[in-house]
């Protein structure tokens, strides 16, 4: 499912970066695309605000989820 709908990136992009590489820079990526002015989140997200918080929550949770497995 969509998590950043102005750049198209999904809970499964975030899981997959965190599963094989165990870091994602999908956050890195939506802030500079986010300061340089590339996005249109409140008409994009159906929040009508910015995904940053989203992203980072979901990247805590899975990283945790992982972890979890992992032990």
């Amino acid at each position: 499912s969509l998590i950043c709908y102005c750049f198209g990136f999904t809970l499964g992009n975030i899981r997959r970066d965190l599963a094989t590489r165990s870091k994602t820079d999908i956050p890195a990526l939506v802030r500079a695309e986010v300061k340089a002015g590339h996005c249109a989140c409140e008409v994009k997200n159906p929040q009508g605000s910015c995904c940053l918080g989203n992203i980072a929550k979901a990247t805590k949770a899975i990283e945790a989820e992982i972890l979890a497995v992992s032990n």
